[in-house]
């Protein structure tokens, strides 16, 4: 039997993935941040750092890609694409 105590975990429930999926596009945006800063640097281990968690982005943007609505998905994935590219642009630099 449903009743109001339903609704509030469904809605807390709404508020956490909300919560989720903002803490991760902020990451996402920080990251990317971090990119512009150190683009042109030589330090090796930023570099290796910005290697890997580039790749992780990557990864995750995949991951959840398949899951966006319709309405999203072709931003996730020119997300995808961006941080593929950023990827590449510290692993094989020219």
């Amino acid at each position: 039997m449903a009743d109001g105590s339903d609704r509030e975990v469904t809605q807390a429930d709404q508020n956490n993935i909300n919560s989720q999926w903002s803490l991760f596009f902020k990451d996402l945006d920080e990251l990317s941040s971090e990119y512009e800063q150190h683009r042109s640097t030589n330090d090796i281990a930023v570099t290796e750092n910005l290697t890997i968690r580039l790749e992780n982005a990557v990864r995750a943007l995949q991951s959840v890609s398949h899951s966006v609505s319709y309405t999203y998905k072709g931003a996730v994935l020119e997300m995808v694409l961006n941080f593929q590219l950023m990827f590449w642009d510290y692993h094989c630099p020219s």
